[in-house]
């Protein structure tokens, strides 16, 4: 039988593996690039306030997205509509240099296309590349790697920097719970003996990403994402 000391171990030991989507984005912001694999490009328009906010604080952050087909209804359009929301909303901010925010629609050929690549300079924009042309990958959600950024966002004052890489999780089933119980302490009748439970919904979080935290499980995709980009647009 575990003590109970091995038992918080193990816990801080997942738990260090893990961090809310709140406290990613931090790092997202501080990082000096972003390269995200994104089937439907929500993370960025979802966010896209504080995307912009931090563009127009650094002339040299750049956000590069790159988005395939994961075969999953609506996913391919919903990327198409937020994809021109994100360019429209940079042309708008005139964020000019192509580097800046760019988004690239990677197809099974991999051959260059003025549709391929969106930009905010991309004048010549009307429509990504076919459906199915699009290149396929079993990935479910965003795969992001934050390169550069702050060793620890509670410190922004630090010089000391670090690349990581993140992917999404969201335990359905307690969301679901969570819901039925804000369904409850809605009820103005159960009064204040729900308060300790209304406070617990209130704190609680249940977007995770996991972080890939050695250059062994980071360093691939940095890899794969460069060579994808700069194959298509070279």
């Amino acid at each position: 039988m575990l003590s109970l000391t091995n038992i918080w171990r193990l816990r801080n030991e997942i738990n260090r593996h893990l961090i809310s989507w709140e406290e990613s984005q931090d790092y997202e912001v501080a990082a000096k690039e972003v390269l995200c694999i994104t089937p439907n490009l929500k993370w960025a328009f979802d966010h896209r306030p504080k995307i912009f906010a931090d563009l127009l604080n650094s002339t040299t952050k750049k956000y590069c997205y790159i988005v395939y087909s994961n075969l999953v209804p609506d996913d391919a359009a919903s990327a198409v509509r937020y994809a021109k929301h994100l360019i429209d909303e940079a042309k708008e901010h005139q964020i000019q240099d192509a580097n800046r925010l760019s988004i690239l629609f990677l197809t099974k050929d991999e051959k260059a296309s003025e549709n391929a690549l969106w930009h905010a300079n991309n004048v010549s924009l009307l429509s990504p590349p076919p459906l199915g042309d699009w290149a396929y990958l079993p990935i479910p959600t965003d795969l992001v790697v934050y390169v550069e950024t702050l060793a620890d966002i509670k410190q922004p004052s630090s010089d000391d920097r670090k690349t990581f890489a993140v992917m999404s999780v969201s335990p359905i089933t307690t969301k679901r719970t969570v819901t039925a119980v804000e369904a409850i302490i809605a009820e103005r009748q159960y009064g204040p003996l729900l308060r300790r439970l209304r406070r617990f919904v209130r704190k609680a979080k249940f977007e995770y990403d996991i972080q890939l935290t050695t250059p062994d499980h980071y360093d691939p995709i940095i890899r794969w994402f460069r060579s994808k980009w700069d194959r298509v647009t070279s």
